[in-house]
């Protein structure tokens, strides 16, 4: 659980260093990536299936 609040203060770190106006394809690429960790630590902390992630995946 520790991994998921590093990884959401990492997000909102990136999100406002590009709201504040920084322009930049690597902090673009981070931010996303940051997104899909969080994503797949949730997936492992809940439990969920392949199925379920699949579901999930495509409802997104």
């Amino acid at each position: 659980e520790s991994i998921l609040a590093f990884l959401g203060d990492r997000y909102a770190t990136l999100s406002a260093e590009l709201e504040a106006g920084a322009d930049s394809r690597k902090l673009v690429w981070a931010r996303a990536m940051t997104a899909r960790l969080v994503d797949l630590v949730l997936h492992r902390l809940l439990g969920l299936s392949a199925a379920e992630r699949e579901e999930l995946e495509a409802a997104s």
